[in-house]
């Protein structure tokens, strides 16, 4: 562990590095996340930082169709990215508090997509970035009151640094995994055995 960094405690932390290994674990340890803060749903997603392309997300709690369509057609007009992408890597947010509230709830993002969810309220931040990928994690409720509080927020900071681990870990195993199998592949065409 590095300097003043606590282990997760319980299941959910087994469940973090367990995802890493196991990556169709991920919902339910989202699940469990969001339900730690008090949400219905979390969000982690796995994303290539030069071009922005999706590599990995994954969703507990929630509709895996509305996370499709918000990254097909409202991630352009979602206002609250451009605050997570304004913070420091590791900085745990709760972005309409930085947008303002009353005005988040006259965007058309809100209006015709995250209320009819029973959401608008989110927790969380890019919690890892390097020159090969990002990662953001984030809890989702609804945004009428009292949303997230500051004891979810401080829970949240202390689940960030193994969320982060654990979703590096399991890019890695993906990257050599799929070396591997270009190598077998190139292996196989041979007209020779080797």
């Amino acid at each position: 562990m590095r300097g003043g960094e606590q282990r997760p405690s319980g299941d959910l932390g087994e469940g973090i590095y367990a995802a890493a290994l196991e990556p169709q674990r991920w919902p339910a340890v989202l699940r469990e996340l969001a339900s730690s803060v008090g949400a219905p749903g979390a969000v982690l997603q796995v994303q290539a930082t030069g071009s922005g392309e999706v590599l990995f997300a994954a969703t507990g709690g929630l509709d895996e169709s509305a996370l499709t369509e918000y990254a097909r057609h409202w991630v352009r007009f979602d206002p609250r990215v451009g605050v997570g992408l304004s913070r420091p890597v590791g900085e745990i947010l709760i972005p309409e508090e930085h947008l303002g509230v009353a005005a988040f709830r006259r965007t058309a993002i809100y209006n015709d997509f995250l209320r009819p969810l029973e959401l608008g309220a989110t927790l969380g931040g890019i919690v890892h970035a390097d020159r090969e990928i990002f990662v953001a994690a984030s809890a989702q409720r609804s945004l009428r009151p009292p949303g997230f509080r500051e004891r979810d927020r401080r829970r949240f900071v202390a689940l960030a640094p193994h969320l982060a681990r654990a979703a590096r870990i399991g890019h890695e195993l993906g990257a050599a995994a799929a070396a591997r199998q270009v190598l077998t592949d190139a292996l196989d065409r041979l007209p020779r055995g080797v």
